[in-house]
């Protein structure tokens, strides 16, 4: 099983877009500020698009500030996944593991590694 199954990157997108609430990016300062910068430049690009006024340059920076934000939030979802895949993997081996105990008398005892 690797990170790059499609239900993998699909719920990493989906997660991606839920980071993007405040209350949620504000444990990461730095993607918090970012995002701040990216809600000012879309609100000053849609002005420039309302006035008129020449506004490529203000779409690029929000273009690209919005991308980084959602890669961010994207790449720590996929993590989060991954760690979480992996937690569970090696919950469902230690159930199916089994031990050979060595009893009084030289006599040996099978019993489940999970106790």
């Amino acid at each position: 099983m690797t990170i790059w199954q499609s239900n993998f990157i699909m719920q990493g997108i989906k997660e991606a877009f839920i980071k993007l609430n405040p209350f949620t990016l504000w444990r990461n300062i730095v993607m918090f500020v970012v995002e701040i910068g990216s809600i000012i430049t879309t609100i000053v690009t849609i002005q420039y698009i309302l006035s008129g006024q020449s506004y490529s340059l203000s779409l690029q920076v929000t273009i690209w500030l919005w991308a980084t934000v959602l890669f961010a939030n994207f790449a720590e979802a996929l993590a989060e996944i991954q760690g979480k895949a992996r937690a569970e993997s090696l919950r469902s081996t230690r159930n199916q593991l089994t031990a050979i105990k060595l009893l009084a008398e030289g006599k040996t005892e099978k019993i489940s590694a999970g106790l």
